[in-house]
């Protein structure tokens, strides 16, 4: 949005006065007749600076959004470069990096050991390190990983999204309702919580907001993935 510069309200007639009968009655006819216009003028630059207020912070939470990811994305290459890729049923030691061959984020080993689970449904023993992932557009049920970015399109009808099992505290997820039909009857997305907790539903949350897009993050303390 861009700013828009409000309109002139147009000067009111001079005021009448008691000292000046004669005129008295014609100059407050021309006051009484001018007042409808001023006061919509007065209205129309109050919207118009709301208006523009409401864009000024929009803008300035964007900016420190994109701040904040850029930093995080920084951080995330500099502990990303040169990663190799996770193995099934190699041990690794804590801090240990690797990327996931599904979804090709990367994550640091938190305990020592080995396992089979791939580190994208493995919060337990892997923390997700890659700040975010490419935009996956999805338009039937899915089993949604760590990391992922999600352009749910339910323009087809409605479907069902299985969150993680087992998410590392602030893991994230993020989804957008890429074609407006959330709130179109039948045409809903269904959040299933796998166990844990979304929002504090216990077993699903039906997305039905058009144009939904929130990011997702998994707090272990509550069980819960919060917006």
């Amino acid at each position: 949005m861009s700013q828009t510069n409000p309109t002139p309200v147009t000067t009111l007639p001079p005021a009448p006065s008691t000292s000046n009968p004669t005129t008295f009655a014609s100059l407050m006819d021309a006051l009484l007749g001018a007042l409808a216009g001023f006061v919509s003028g007065v209205n129309s630059i109050a919207t118009v600076t709301y208006n523009n207020a409401v864009d000024c912070f929009s803008n300035a939470s964007a900016a420190s959004a994109s701040a904040s990811a850029a930093a995080a994305s920084a951080s995330a290459a500099a502990a990303s470069a040169s990663t190799t890729i996770w193995v099934s049923g190699t041990t690794y030691a804590i801090g240990n990096v690797r990327f996931s061959p599904i979804n090709f984020l990367t994550y640091r080993r938190k305990t020592a050991g080995a396992g089979t689970t791939d580190p994208s449904a493995d919060g337990t023993n892997w923390q997700l390190i890659t700040a975010y992932s490419i935009w996956i557009r999805k338009t039937t049920t899915y089993s949604v990983n760590s990391g992922e970015s999600i352009k749910a399109d339910t323009s087809g009808g409605a479907w069902s999204m299985t969150f993680p099992a087992s998410p590392g505290d602030g893991d994230q997820i993020e989804i957008l309702d890429i074609a407006g039909t959330f709130g179109t009857s039948g045409k809903n997305l269904t959040l299933l919580s796998n166990g844990k907790k979304i929002m504090g539903f216990t077993n699903s949350w039906v997305l039905n907001t058009p144009y939904f897009h929130q990011v997702f993050t998994y707090d272990s303390t509550l069980g819960d993935w919060r917006i």
